[in-house]
């Protein structure tokens, strides 16, 4: 993005101070470097998720108060004026609070901290807040009416069958199924949906998976992408590709696996992809020593949510956060673990055999 910059017009555009440091990719990466060089107090830690809990909550009211007293309650017009209303409690967009901070928070955000919160009271063995968590977001995710979130919230609670016996695995397909009944009862006794009208109005809205924005972003990426391969078009969208979509009801190719290439070509999603992959790699891999899985499913969730629409800004809350978690539970592992070798080196000298280093934190 930055090279292109310099034939595109956007350098000359914006000035060459605004144009290289007030960018949101920047400031990911130096939180990035930040998160990855400094200890995180426990203070820190307990403040924050204590705010998450409340911030779940604060969605939840506020994404009713969209279905009961007006779909425009609580919503910045300056950032999505009407886009959220289409006229019906099936279609209208319900972005909670958070259109005053960015258009997608409500989905990216929400679900990251979601993630951060189950993945905690899994490993504290909170049986009730985890149903009561799951099944207020549960709810949320389903009253946003955007599909992306609705799938984004399962994906993350498979978290949960994750380092369980068989008969815990059991208990979380009882668990799953508890949830979504609850959910249902919610959502047909007190919201009065008609499931069958919502499938059909907005799970199944288009009649059928050819006649969505996502297809159709397939054979504008096959017809526009083999034209720049390697460079992409330079822009987001040039004027024939966005009457192309326009022409299709969209106003973006609507799949950003799809949308990078052909803006930035072979070398710039090559750069942008494989960056998120290592990522992702990282956030497993320290998930997997911690035992913490919440930062790696919230990532997750957002690579998922490119399948769905074009977001390459990680410059998000919820991803933030989810930096910073797993780095604390890192820093945890390692002092316990370095404590742990040095009381085995000390035990070995006086012919004591050393307990098993644990390989997580509970």
């Amino acid at each position: 993005m930055y090279f292109w910059g310099l034939f595109n017009g956007i350098l000359v555009e914006k000035g060459l101070i605004i144009y290289l440091f007030n960018n949101f990719h920047v400031y990911f990466i130096l939180i990035l470097i930040i998160v990855y060089n400094y200890n995180i107090s426990d203070n820190f830690f307990k403040t924050t998720f204590f705010i998450i809990k409340i911030i779940l909550f604060l969605a939840l009211l506020c994404t009713l108060g969209q279905l009961l007293i007006s779909p425009d309650f609580f919503v910045n017009k300056d950032l999505l004026g009407d886009d959220v209303i289409f006229g019906s409690i099936y279609l209208n967009r319900r972005p909670s609070l958070f259109t005053w901070v960015s258009a997608n928070d409500y989905g990216i955000t929400v679900m990251a901290y979601f993630s951060l919160v189950i993945a905690y009271l899994k490993n504290n063995k909170s049986q009730f807040e985890l149903i009561l968590y799951s099944v207020l977001v549960g709810v949320y995710a389903f009253l946003t009416n955007t599909r992306y979130i609705m799938v984004g919230f399962l994906i993350i609670l498979f978290q949960l069958l994750i380092n369980v016996k068989l008969s815990r695995k059991i208990k979380f397909l009882t668990f799953l199924s508890l949830i979504i009944l609850i959910i249902y009862a919610i959502f047909i006794d007190y919201l009065n949906y008609d499931l069958a009208d919502f499938f059909s109005k907005r799970l199944n809205a288009e009649g059928g998976l050819q006649y969505t924005t996502r297809y159709m972003a397939f054979d504008v990426f096959l017809h526009y992408f083999p034209q720049n391969p390697i460079w992409g078009t330079g822009v987001v969208l040039t004027d024939e590709i966005r009457r192309v979509v326009n022409a299709f009801g969209s106003s973006r190719i609507h799949v950003g696996y799809f949308s990078n290439p052909v803006s930035y070509g072979i070398v710039g999603s090559g750069l942008l992809f494989s960056f998120w992959f290592f990522l992702a790699k990282d956030l497993f891999r320290k998930a997997k020593l911690t035992n913490y899985y919440g930062p790696a499913f919230g990532f997750l969730a957002f690579l998922w949510a490119n399948a769905t629409f074009p977001e390459f800004n990680l410059f998000y809350p919820g991803i933030i956060l989810s930096l910073i978690y797993s780095q604390y539970y890192y820093n945890k592992y390692i002092v316990l673990n370095n404590k742990l070798v040095n009381e085995k080196n000390n035990r070995s000298h006086f012919h004591i055999q050393p307990e098993r280093i644990p390989s997580a934190i509970s």
